[in-house]
């Protein structure tokens, strides 16, 4: 009595399978770093942000400090300098660019220096096929001084 055992008819769909399997998960690694792009294209702008309104905030002298022969940066005046350079950056620079949710989060003044984050978030395309409708954007954070009038970036 010979049994003759065909492996190859019960395992024929196998390679089909896997194939498709395959490539969900490539379609979907493509997908995902197409939204990671933009991320860090975010990033790489949010970076670029801090820095533009952390130098405008650290040029809000007080003139008041000047006559008694110390400087000083107007923390009002600065906070508002940087405020306005986001809303500015943002509108002029980059107005087609509505994926991207950038704001001002955090601004400190300590004596001459300025501190200003800048974080927000970035809106999803393809990730919303796994349920992330949004990125965030981690806070970027620039450091300016203000030297005798000068103002001086500081990493």
């Amino acid at each position: 009595m010979i049994f003759h055992c065909s492996l190859r008819k019960r395992q024929s769909g196998q390679t089909f399978a896997a194939f498709m399997l395959l490539m969900v998960m490539v379609v979907g690694a493509f997908m995902l770093s197409g939204d990671l792009s933009r991320v860090m294209i975010a990033m790489n702008k949010a970076r670029d942000l801090a820095d533009s309104a952390a130098l405008a905030a650290a040029g809000a002298a007080d003139a008041r400090m000047f006559s008694n022969g110390t400087i000083a940066i107007n923390p009002d005046l600065a906070e508002l300098r940087a405020r306005a350079v986001v809303s500015t950056w943002l509108a002029v620079r980059y107005p087609n660019e509505q994926f991207m949710n950038l704001s001002l989060s955090d601004f400190t003044v300590k004596g001459t220096d300025v501190y200003v984050t800048v974080s927000g978030n970035v809106d999803s395309v393809f990730g919303k096929f796994f349920g992330i409708d949004t990125w965030p954007i981690p806070g970027r954070t620039a450091h300016a001084r203000l030297v005798y009038g000068i103002n001086k970036e500081l990493n």
